[in-house]
């Protein structure tokens, strides 16, 4: 993707250049002049032409790469529930720490677009990117603890509750709500739900789908292996 794009770069300008210098020369009656712009405006064409294709290819494919291995992250994420314990939380953190990042950190270098490339990335940059580092870097931080925790034999219970608070708080929205019954008495009522990755589903299947198939309409479910 990156490559085509600096090809075309180069060659766009030069074929309007060489096409521009061909008809001056030939204007001026000096006919080896144009024959040479008109070959270098030949192989100009051809190499645009067949960077352009290839960008397109690239481009789709690299696209198709960050789509699959930001799905396969957020199924990692997903492993955790608002109603785990603290222990089943632990263990699952600590299985969640295991997934590479690093073909989705590559898929997400790979992106360069020809058009606004710095403000594409950077907006897929804070819709998609930033949010899931944000969460792995947290979940390495804690994993950390988590692990001494293991091994410790009488760990501290409430500094663990603290490091699972912090990789809740970013995967699980809680909400509380108060209901009165007929007789006047309030039921207090809460809620969770996985509003991370429900958000992180949603940017991928409507806006991350808009550009990569640009020329077609509407989400699809996933495309992930």
């Amino acid at each position: 993707m990156r490559t085509n794009k600096y090809v075309i770069i180069v060659a766009l300008p030069l074929t309007i250049l060489s096409l521009v210098a061909a008809s001056l020369f030939y204007s001026f009656g000096i006919e080896f002049a144009s024959n040479v712009f008109l070959g270098i405006f030949g192989s100009a064409l051809l190499t645009l032409l067949v960077s352009i294709v290839n960008y397109l290819t690239e481009r789709r494919k690299t696209l198709e790469a960050f789509w699959s291995y930001g799905h396969k992250a957020i199924r990692n994420l997903n492993r955790y529930s608002a109603d785990d314990d603290l222990d089943r939380a632990i263990d699952v953190f600590l299985q969640m720490n295991e997934f590479d990042f690093q073909p989705f950190d590559d898929a997400f270098g790979d992106i360069c677009f020809l058009i606004n490339n710095k403000k594409q990335r950077s907006e897929i940059g804070n819709r998609i990117y930033s949010p899931i580092m944000e969460i792995r870097n947290t979940l390495v931080n804690c994993c950390w603890h988590f692990a001494e925790y293991k091994e410790a034999i009488h760990g501290n219970r409430r500094v663990m509750e603290h490091y699972v608070a912090s990789i809740d708080r970013l995967l699980i929205k809680r909400e509380s709500s108060i209901y009165k019954q007929e007789d006047g008495s309030e039921i207090k009522v809460q809620s969770s739900e996985p509003y991370k990755v429900d958000q992180l589903l949603s940017e991928f299947n409507t806006y991350f789908y808009a550009i990569m198939y640009p020329w077609e309409k509407g989400p699809v479910k996933d495309h992930a292996d």
